[in-house]
Formats: C-alpha cells, sequence, structure tokens
C-alpha cells in the first residue's frame, strides 16, 4: 500500500508572539501590537488563535517521527492563517501581497526541510488567495498569480518537478490553480479548486475558468475511466451540504455547482475513491448516495 501524510487547515501566522492575549489573536499584517498578558506565555499558540511557527514546525517534527518516509503529502488548502489576505472591499496593496508571498515561502521552507524528498501536493483554500474567498480576477493579475505559486510548489522544489511535466498541467495551474498527479499506474490524485464555486466569489470573477475547470474535471475522470484509473479528489470546499458532529448543516458553494459537481461525480461514481475535502475545522465524514 501507499502511505499518504496529509495537512489541511494549518493556518500558519508568522506574526503571532508567545505574550498574545488569548482575547487577542494578530492575523493582521498591519498590526505589530503586543499585547501584555497575565496568562503564561504560549510559544505553541493559545485556544482561537492560528497556527505559530513553533507549533507548525513541531507538527512537521512529530509527523517526521510517525511517518518518516510517506509516498507523497497532501495539503488541503488553508496553510496561511486569517488575516494574511485582503477583505472585500479593501484596495490591491503591494505590501499585503508580499506578505502573502513571504508567508507562504516560509511554511513550504519548513514543509520540505522536514520532508525534502518527498513529492507535495499542494491545493488553494479560501484563506490563500489576494482577497479572502476570491480567485483572481483579471487575467493579468491571474497570471502573475499562479505563476508565482507554481515556482513555489512545482519549480523550486525538486521532488515536485515532474509534476509539472505532466500533460498539460503547467496550463491547467496557470489558468486557475488545479492540477493532477499520477501516484501510481492506477491512483491519480486531482486536484480542483472550489474556491471559484463558493458563495462568497463574486460571480464575476472569470466565470469562464469556473466552467473550463469543471469540463476539466469531466476530461480527467474519464481519462480515469479508459485507462482504468481510480481518482482521489482533492479540494479545500465540501462541494455539497455538511452536517457536523453537533448536527450543524452548512454549504459553502452554490447550488448551481453543488448540482454539476454532484453529476459528475454521479456519472464518474466507478472510478473516484474518494473525495478529500477540508475547511471545516471538524472531522467530519459522508458519503454520496448515487442513483
Amino acid at each position: 500500500g501507499y502511505q499518504i501524510l496529509y495537512f489541511a487547515d494549518v493556518h500558519y501566522n508568522p506574526f503571532y508572539t508567545p505574550e498574545t492575549s488569548a482575547n487577542y489573536c494578530s492575523t493582521d499584517p498591519k498590526l505589530d501590537i503586543v499585547l501584555p498578558t497575565s496568562e503564561p506565555r504560549a510559544p505553541y499558540g493559545r485556544e482561537g488563535c492560528d497556527s505559530p511557527k513553533d507549533l507548525v514546525l513541531s507538527t512537521f517534527r512529530k509527523a517526521k517521527e510517525v511517518a518518516p518516509n510517506p509516498d507523497a503529502i497532501f495539503i488541503g488548502g488553508d496553510f496561511l492563517g486569517h488575516g494574511i489576505c485582503l477583505r472585500e472591499g479593501e484596495s490591491y496593496s503591494e505590501e499585503r501581497y508580499q506578505i502573502l508571498k513571504d508567508t507562504t515561502s516560509e511554511f513550504n521552507r519548513m514543509l520540505t526541510e522536514a520532508y525534502p524528498n518527498t513529492k507535495i501536493v499542494f491545493s488553494f483554500g479560501n484563506n490563500d488567495f489576494l482577497w479572502h474567498s476570491q480567485v483572481p480576477s483579471s487575467s493579468k493579475f491571474r497570471y502573475e498569480f499562479y505563476n508565482f505559486f507554481f515556482g513555489e510548489w512545482f519549480i523550486d522544489f525538486k521532488p515536485n518537478n515532474e509534476i509539472w511535466h505532466e500533460l498539460n498541467n503547467q496550463k491547467s495551474f496557470l489558468a486557475g490553480g488545479y492540477y493532477y498527479y499520477d501516484i501510481t499506474d492506477k491512483l491519480r490524485v486531482i486536484v480542483f479548486n472550489s474556491i471559484y464555486y463558493g458563495k462568497h466569489n463574486d460571480r464575476s470573477n472569470d466565470p469562464e475558468g469556473a466552467r473550463q475547470q469543471m469540463n476539466w474535471l469531466r476530461a480527467m475522470l474519464e481519462t480515469c475511466r479508459e485507462e482504468k484509473k481510480q481518482a482521489v479528489i482533492l479540494t479545500h470546499y465540501p462541494m455539497g451540504k455538511w452536517t457536523d458532529y453537533s448536527g450543524r448543516t452548512e454549504k459553502v458553494i452554490t447550488d448551481s455547482a453543488e448540482d454539476d459537481f454532484n453529476s459528475v461525480l454521479n456519472y464518474y461514481k466507478d472510478q473516484i475513491l474518494i473525495g478529500l475535502y477540508n475547511h471545516l475545522h471538524t472531522t467530519v465524514f459522508d458519503y454520496f448516495n448515487f442513483n
């Protein structure tokens, strides 16, 4: 069998300090205030705060002890802390964009230093874009944004070089941040950028790109059918309604996207091994009731 190491919603916050109060978690790069607290120093974080560097490093070290040589690592999106990105309505900021890139590079460096020889399959979360929950709107910025991550994930990290050599992976990634990787000749992981279909994404942000990605997903699964492969779908948003352990039910994608996605899953149900969804910050197991 194959061993996959899976991290989701790490939310790395480089601005956290051990002196941060439990009532004040600095996730806004514009704020450099450290509030004094009577609580003990907390270098590994506090409840309600995003993950500080010490916590991320200790997590990777412990993972290395438990799984020193996994066949691949999956990153389920939201590797960046809340507030690194701009909020809706905020103007473009070169400073904030540089903070996003620097934080991404630092997270990648921590992970790849722990696992320098393991392929890492990354996906985007809603906090990993320059504007929260918004895919890039203009074609010029879209290319620049995805090209930065393409360099970080596939060019600079040598074990991932062969992923972008897969047929058309560079084209699809630079177009919309989606791609695939054949872990074996019988198993394909399909990385789907679900942020396109989120309820909070402005519908005018690259609507053609959303249609193209759904068509690409069909083509990927059709290839799996023809080549007798099984598929793992890795994406950030749950692509439908979900219910957590408390009974709370929610949906973060649009109704039309849910219908389209479930139609694809139903048609290719024999090719899909599992869907790995993230974003919930809790463990939920569910199944699709195919017709």
